[in-house]
């Protein structure tokens, strides 16, 4: 998760840990003042990160069209 770009991409099979690993990147970037944006393939997957605490999360296509 490492980058010089600011662009940090988390992927990996049901059950190794993304879940965890996400909320403890987001607490160490947050905790350093660092903006955290949020991209989910669905409006579901979206909703679910927002359930757990997550503000700056949208739909990768969403995102695309904000910054248009």
């Amino acid at each position: 998760m490492l980058s010089t770009s600011g662009v940090r991409v988390l992927r990996g099979r049901a059950g190794t840990g993304k879940s965890y690993v996400l909320a403890k990147a987001y607490e160490l970037a947050t905790n350093r003042g660092q903006k955290v944006i949020g991209l989910a393939p669905t409006h579901k997957a979206v909703s679910e990160l927002k359930s757990k605490g997550y503000t700056d999360v949208y739909t990768v296509k969403g995102f695309l069209c904000k910054i248009g």
